[in-house]
């Protein structure tokens, strides 16, 4: 299976949106038996009525392989998380409730000296161009959060594109609200989207000019 990254660049059409039958059904398990929800709704829907407590062995389970990385086991760390997520997803774990308590142990391990940052963020660019997993790629955006990455070659656009598709656009909102045009990147992306990735980023968009009001 090619990864998301790829499966969303090659349905973005030439106005900049997603095509209108843009869906991720063929990367989820078991859809069959699924309730059928519009991209984004299931986070939305956690955001507005809240969840039960994240599982401590789930955070502890992803913090124990992140805080292993070095500059030469990226790569190995990546497909660890991968096997991991891949169990999650049959289990229908959702990450929103766990991505707080991963990050700020990433933030700690980083402040501390036990992990390098460009080593964090070479992980996110692994998880945002290579895996096939939804939730895993919701994971791989918000490292970007850590730092602000506007003007690395390429990070932006990759993230721009993948907010497109509005599973994703919550989780690319935190890493562009770091950047000195993040509004202006809101807006645009506002525009190109329909559902709950529109209510998302215009939630954090500030009506500074006569265009973003109307």
């Amino acid at each position: 299976m090619e990864s998301i990254f790829n499966y969303i660049y090659l349905n973005i059409q030439k106005n900049g949106k997603l095509k209108d039958n843009f869906t991720l059904d063929e990367y989820r398990a078991n859809t069959e038996t699924n309730l059928n929800f519009e991209d984004g709704a299931e986070d939305g829907i956690i955001i507005t009525h809240g969840t039960s407590k994240p599982s401590k062995k789930i955070i502890k389970e992803i913090n124990t392989i992140i805080e292993k990385i070095n500059e030469e086991n990226t790569w190995q760390v990546f497909e660890k998380l991968e096997k991991c997520f891949d169990k999650y997803e049959k289990k229908q774990i959702k990450i929103l409730p766990y991505i707080e308590p991963i990050i700020d142990e990433m933030t700690k391990n980083i402040c501390d000296f036990k992990i390098s940052i460009i080593t964090i963020l070479k992980l996110g660019i692994n998880i945002i161009l290579a895996t096939n997993n939804i939730e895993m790629m919701k994971l791989g955006l918000t490292i970007f959060q850590l730092m602000n990455v506007s003007d690395f070659k390429l990070i932006p656009e990759f993230i721009e594109k993948i907010a497109l598709c509005e599973e994703f656009t919550l989780y690319a909102v935190g890493p562009i609200l770091l950047w000195k045009n993040a509004n202006d990147v809101i807006f645009r992306l506002a525009k190109k989207t329909n559902g709950w990735g529109k209510i998302f980023l215009v939630e954090n968009l500030q009506p500074t000019t006569e265009n973003i009001k109307e």
